[in-house]
């Protein structure tokens, strides 16, 4: 058994999820970046600030993932990602009535517990940086 291997191995799969999460916001268009940067409680209906927040939340995506999964500036793009995850799941307990719905809205603080493991556990031997 090869710790870091599995390290590497988890990283490339956790970090290449992130950045395609963060490509399929892109492909969604302006306006679906304006509604996602919209989604966290207590944002203020402001076209441009919801534009702002949304772009912040692709780039923490798409950079945090590429760090990740390339060992580059690594605990601070799961810094980044941790970032992104909470309001995300804040967005999603919205939507929590009960056990179920719950369990199917918790994945971004899933997330967040994993991301934020990973700057305990750091990126292993095998990194580009």
């Amino acid at each position: 058994m090869d710790r870091d291997k599995g390290i590497l191995f988890f990283r490339i799969s956790m970090g290449t999820m992130m950045v395609l999460h963060g490509i399929m916001k892109i492909v969604g268009g302006i306006e679906f970046i304006r509604r996602l940067g919209g989604m966290p409680p207590g944002v203020p209906e402001n076209d441009t600030l919801q534009v702002f927040l949304g772009l912040t939340a692709v780039a923490f995506e798409i950079l945090g993932g590429l760090g990740v999964a390339t060992g580059i500036r690594f605990k601070t793009a799961c810094v980044l990602i941790v970032v992104v995850m909470i309001p995300a799941f804040l967005y999603h307990l919205g939507n929590v009535s009960d056990f179920e719905s719950f369990v199917r809205n918790a994945w971004p603080l899933e997330l967040a517990f994993v991301f934020s493991a990973f700057v305990f556990i750091g990126p292993g031997k095998y990194k580009l940086a």
